[in-house]
C-alpha cells in the first residue's frame, strides 16, 4: 500500500520538523497512512486529499515520538535514568528531568497512542463523513 503522503508534503507543506531522514519518515509514514486507511474504510478521498496529508503526518509524529519513549525507556533499563533538560553555562545551571518508568510506558501504551491517533483523525477529518461507520440512509 502507498502512503498518503511524502517527505516534500512534510517538510514544506505540513511543516515537520521531528523526522530527519526520509526512509525514517517513510516507515512511520507507512503505519501513519495504514491508520488512516483503516480509519476511513478505504474510501475514496479524492476530495479530502488535503485533511488525509495533515491527518498522516500528524500520527506519523505521533509514531516518532512513541520510537523516542521507547528509546528513553531501553536507556532507563540500560541504567541511564537521567536526561538534561536544561544547561547554562555562565554561572553553570543544569536540569535534569526524570520520569518513572510506568509513566513513559503509560504514555506509548497501545490504548493511550490509539485515543491520540482517534483524536487526531477526528480533528481533521471528523467533518468530512470518512469516519462514519453506519450505514448511509438512502
Amino acid at each position: 500500500m502507498n502512503n498518503y503522503v511524502t517527505y516534500t508534503f512534510y517538510k514544506e507543506t505540513y511543516g515537520g520538523s521531528k523526522i530527519a531522514t526520509e526512509t525514517e519518515f517513510n516507515k512511520l509514514c507507512g503505519k501513519a497512512s495504514a491508520k488512516v486507511r483503516d480509519a476511513i474504510l478505504n474510501r475514496d478521498i479524492s476530495d479530502y486529499l488535503e485533511p488525509i496529508e495533515y491527518a498522516t503526518c500528524s500520527i506519523t509524529d505521533l509514531f516518532y515520538d512513541q520510537e523516542k519513549l521507547e528509546d528513553r525507556i531501553k536507556a532507563i533499563a540500560l541504567g541511564d535514568t537521567s536526561r538534561i533538560s536544561s544547561e547554562k553555562i555562565g554561572d553553570y545551571s543544569r536540569n535534569i528531568e526524570n520520569m518513572p518508568i510506568d509513566k513513559l510506558e503509560e504514555l506509548i501504551s497501545d490504548s493511550e497512542m490509539q485515543s491520540e491517533i482517534n483524536s487526531t483523525l477526528n480533528q481533521y477529518l471528523g467533518y468530512t463523513g470518512l469516519l462514519y461507520r453506519g450505514i448511509k440512509y438512502v
